[in-house]
């Protein structure tokens, strides 16, 4: 059996939020750093059995871009844009047979980059609303040598609903059609 040592994590993150057009927009920055000593990974997967070790060490630095506006006749828009390195910075053993994991290798499951974007309009006198919205991720590695990864994906989706409100209850009826 493998005793763990507990996971440390030194993260740092400075940001701004920005009011535009007369107060019907607002835009967020974030720039953040997240260094993690002894981070828990997978040590070896085999027949629906997984047990996991510590990394050395791991960091993640990226930034982050929100958009959010609310315009005339009830349409809304969210912008997103993520970009993240996430990377084993000291090198390690893992599986079995034992592999060394590089320093510089990606985090598996991370992706690089996230981008997200919708467009809702809200008939606010019904409590009508509609959108559509788009999901893009970078290619994300499967495993901590590298070796396989996910390949890059967009997909859209779209929604509709109603939305009543009485003085002591709020009752929402929506659909939803994910990748379309």
């Amino acid at each position: 059996s493998f005793e763990f040592e507990d996971e440390e994590a030194l993260a740092f993150e400075v940001g701004s939020k920005i009011s535009l057009l007369n107060g019907t927009a607002e835009v967020n920055i974030a720039v953040f750093r997240v260094d993690v000593d002894d981070e828990i990974v997978v040590n070896s997967a085999s027949g629906g059995r997984t047990d996991f070790r510590n990394a050395a060490q791991t960091r993640r630095k990226g930034v982050e871009l929100l958009w959010e506006g609310r315009f005339a006749r009830g349409f809304e828009t969210l912008f997103s844009y993520t970009l993240l390195d996430a990377e084993f910075t000291q090198p390690f053993t893992s599986g079995t047979p034992a592999v060394t994991i590089a320093a510089g290798n990606k985090l598996p499951g991370v992706p690089p980059v996230v981008v997200y974007g919708e467009i809702v309009w809200r008939h606010a006198a019904s409590g009508f609303h509609a959108g559509t919205e788009a999901r893009h991720s970078g290619r994300i590695y499967v495993n901590d040598a590298n070796t396989e990864s996910a390949a890059p994906y967009t997909v859209a989706n779209v929604r509709a609903g109603f939305t009543q409100v009485g003085r002591n209850w709020r009752a929402s009826q929506f659909v939803r059609v994910d990748n379309v």
